[in-house]
């Protein structure tokens, strides 16, 4: 398994004899007693993270460090800085089209906190459900394709969705934050901003997931699911144009070179096929509504007397909205409105991540399934200096490592034992 090793000190000189240390420690036989007093020493503006499988693979990685002369270095589970690096960190939720079957089932084994979320959810909603949301993400193994179609058409039911999603990083954010970490800022992309607003402390987290349910159960009773949504590879001004005589809707601001519109599907694909004789990349996206447009507004209508019961607490750190680009206001009326417009507005992401990068943050981790938001803040933020990282890799414990090892480089927690 994985194992991370976080040294940090106040010279580059003191660092270095560190690693000597700790090679040392390996080549005797004393490693777990030098360790411990290691990074019980941790402190100091030179800071290095090496994640690895064994004794040899951590010795290689010290080796590159001793013999580079960069004052940085973020590469093959590397993470080095030799001088003190600014920017604030921000933590980005995704939404719907993410969800997988079977997703972070190795953090959900092993960490209390995933198990948490995950209790709490199904106790909430198992009557609504009519069995643990669970078993929607964790289902029986089956080896048929068609027996795992129905499985991940089953996760792909709004109201099914939306609480799922919200459920994995709620969980994701809880094993992070049990480090000791909290971000500078938060944001997520759709039913994602629930998310951010939750692990904010703006929504408690049983509330969440009864929102969740309720916002997707509101998409279908309102027929939003007449609606589905499509990918275009241009900026919002030059869609405009080519979308002039269709009936559609711009629905997301996800970056410069990607729009997204909603309309009927078979509007969509005369567009699709309209759009393909100009050479334009376009693509229908696995969603089951038209999200963020005028097929929600009756949904919008449904939901907003879930919202009136909702009671919003003060945040412990600021999150940026969908619908306005800028943070959450403090005045509880304006949340909730801004809440109820999220459901028929554009998604403005651009604008979110240019004010979050305006605000300070120069490291955005995406917490939930997938890499999207990472390639859209790749996109958008193109030729600044910033990092972009999700925390889903094929090994999940190397993408939670990797979250934590760039955590500590730009100082957020000054102290990791080794993980094992």
């Amino acid at each position: 398994m994985k194992k991370l090793l976080c040294i940090s000190r106040n010279k580059r000189d003191e660092f270095l004899k560190v690693l000597d240390e700790v090679i040392n420690s390996i080549e005797t036989g004393k490693y777990n007693e030098t360790i411990e007093k290691v990074i019980n020493e941790n402190e100091g503006k030179v800071r290095g993270c090496f994640i690895f499988d064994s004794f040899s693979e951590l010795k290689e990685k010290i080796e590159k460090i001793k013999n580079t002369t960069e004052e940085k270095i973020i590469q093959e589970d590397i993470y080095f800085s030799s001088t003190e690096l600014e920017g604030k960190i921000a933590f980005l939720f995704p939404g719907q089209g993410s969800q997988k079957v079977g997703m972070f089932s190795t953090l959900s084994e092993k960490f209390p906190q995933m198990k948490e979320s995950i209790e709490i959810a199904n106790e909430t909603l198992k009557e609504k459900l009519g069995k643990n949301l669970s078993e929607f993400i964790y289902p029986q193994e089956v080896k048929s394709e068609e027996e795992k179609r129905k499985q991940l058409e089953q996760l792909t039911i709004t109201n099914i969705t939306q609480p799922v999603l919200g459920v994995i990083e709620m969980g994701l954010f809880k094993i992070i934050n049990s480090f000791g970490i909290l971000p500078d800022m938060a944001g997520g992309h759709s039913l994602g901003e629930y998310v951010a607003l939750s692990a904010s402390g703006i929504i408690e987290e049983k509330l969440l997931y009864t929102l969740l349910e309720s916002r997707g159960r509101a998409i279908i009773e309102g027929r939003g699911e007449e609606g589905k949504m499509m990918a275009i590879g241009l900026p919002e001004r030059e869609v405009k144009n080519l979308v002039s005589g269709y009936e559609v809707y711009i629905s997301n601001l996800n970056s410069p070179s990607q729009t997204i519109i909603a309309g009927r599907i078979e509007e969509l694909e005369k567009l699709k096929e309209n759009l393909k004789g100009k050479k334009i990349k376009s693509k229908i996206i696995n969603v089951s509504c038209a999200f963020h447009s005028p097929f929600m507004e009756k949904a919008k209508t449904i939901f907003d007397e879930k919202l009136k019961e909702v009671e919003f607490k003060k945040g412990k750190f600021p999150v940026y909205s969908n619908l306005t680009g800028e943070k959450y206001p403090d005045n509880l009326d304006e949340i909730r409105n801004i809440l109820s417009e999220h459901l028929i507005k554009e998604v403005r992401f651009i604008d979110e991540i240019e004010n979050m990068y305006r605000d300070g943050s120069r490291v955005f981790i995406e917490v939930g399934p997938g890499n999207v938001l990472t390639g859209l803040v790749n996109s958008i933020l193109s030729g600044r200096n910033f990092i972009s990282i999700t925390i889903d890799k094929k090994d999940e414990i190397e993408g939670l490592l990797s979250v934590l090892a760039i955590c500590f480089l730009y100082n957020k927690h000054t102290f990791y034992k080794i993980f094992s």
